[in-house]
């Protein structure tokens, strides 16, 4: 019989799916910069932008 903790189990497809377009997401609307990703227990719980504006000054 395979037992695994509720912390073990993968999160549910759709779930998934959501947080990993929320990932694409935030990598398509920033020109510069950078996405992290903050993945707990196999699942990905947050998702951080940092922004960064290029100024020419020529």
């Amino acid at each position: 019989m395979n037992t695994t903790s509720p912390s073990q189990r993968p999160a549910s497809t759709e779930a998934r799916l959501e947080a990993e377009e929320a990932v694409i997401k935030a990598v398509r609307e920033i020109a510069y910069g950078m996405v992290e990703v903050v993945v707990h227990d196999h699942r990905i719980t947050e998702i951080r932008q940092i922004r960064r504006m290029r100024i020419d000054d020529r």
